[in-house]
């Protein structure tokens, strides 16, 4: 798709516990993951342009879309119970919300502005 933002995970170094050389990571096209794949509707621009680069990829994920979606009837290992129990599960994690504190001390330390190790909490609901 013309225009259409490009999302890659920058290279990145990486450095072992004992501080050694950092080595450089390769960078990864996110939109060739099949979580990003998962999300292209057929008949929308992201799905189109997403085939023209990666045909190979195309017949496969549409067996995954024809399944049924998970928890759902009609799958292999659906059980009503466990699914509304699983169900319920995904619903509160939607609610979690990051405490921005800690979000904001991890950002430093990864920065290296904040050599002090980030404090531990528990992540709160809305």
């Amino acid at each position: 798709m013309a225009g259409a933002p490009v999302y890659t995970a920058p290279a990145m170094a990486e450095v072992d516990v004992a501080g050694s050389q950092p080595r450089t990571v390769a960078r990864v096209d996110e939109r060739r993951t099949m979580f990003a794949r998962a999300a292209r509707r057929p008949g929308t621009p992201s799905y189109e342009d997403t085939y023209r680069r990666w045909p190979e990829l195309q017949a496969a994920d549409d067996r995954l879309r024809a399944l049924p979606a998970l928890c759902a009837p009609g799958g292999r290992y659906y059980d009503p119970v466990v699914s509304a129990e699983a169900e319920t599960y995904f619903a509160a994690i939607d609610r979690l919300v990051p405490d921005a504190d800690e979000v904001d001390r991890w950002a430093a330390r990864l920065a290296g502005t904040d050599a002090r190790p980030p404090p531990t909490s528990t992540p709160t609901t809305r």
